[in-house]
């Protein structure tokens, strides 16, 4: 590979990266119309988040692969490549995954857990396996 090419490459990677971290940062605060998953009707919504049990993980990542994707569309139309913008391309990539995790930590750190009741009010009983 040549070394344009390479460059290209590690660009557009960089890139993908900033932008699904940013994607995933923005994701942890701002709840988006989505993709979600209901796992007792089996079925899938799109839109704002049901008022059942639901599961957000398939619209994030959906969201996050697509920003990253035009990340690494934009690296990899980028039309310069020099070593000094490599190593700014690779800090920016850092802080931005690290401010995706702090974003996550704060979100998620004093949130309380809400259990939910099982379909038809049964009561839950946990059965130890035999040993």
């Amino acid at each position: 590979m040549n070394e344009a090419r390479q460059a290209s490459s590690i660009t557009a990677a960089l890139f993908a990266t900033i932008a699904g971290s940013a994607a995933y940062a923005a994701l942890v605060h701002w709840s988006a119309p989505s993709l979600w998953y209901l796992p007792l009707a089996r079925s899938w919504q799109f839109g704002a988040k049901p008022a059942t049990l639901a599961m957000s993980w398939y619209g994030r990542t959906l969201y996050i692969f697509v920003l990253a994707l035009l990340g690494a569309a934009l690296g990899k139309a980028v039309p310069w490549s020099s070593a000094r913008f490599t190593r700014v391309s690779s800090v920016l990539a850092y802080l931005a995954v690290i401010g995706a995790v702090i974003a996550c930590a704060v979100a998620n750190i004093a949130r309380p857990t809400k259990p939910l009741s099982p379909p038809g009010g049964e009561s839950v009983t946990c059965v130890r396996a035999p040993e």
